[in-house]
């Protein structure tokens, strides 16, 4: 019931104000990532969003070369929408 309220008071609602906005993903997980890449990536093809980097999928524990990647995927994002304005 949760995600049907979602759609109804959220996603239909904001599909003409996000269209072609720029998003970048990381996704976490303890052993696979695979079904959460696949349930955002659902989400953001309705939504009409436009990917600016490729998608940064962690498996196991987070090490500091991990933030620096998160670090770059986000400033990425960040310079895409600036870009924008």
């Amino acid at each position: 019931m949760r995600n049907r309220h979602f759609v109804d008071t959220v996603y239909y609602s904001c599909l003409d104000e996000v269209a072609g906005r720029p998003y970048g993903l990381w996704i976490h997980g303890n052993n696979d990532t695979v079904g959460a890449v696949r349930s955002v990536t659902k989400i953001v093809t309705g939504l009409g969003l436009e990917q600016v980097a490729e998608t940064l999928e962690i498996v196991g524990p987070i090490e500091a070369t991990t933030r620096e990647r998160c670090y770059e995927l986000g400033a990425t994002v960040a310079v895409t929408v600036a870009g924008d304005g």
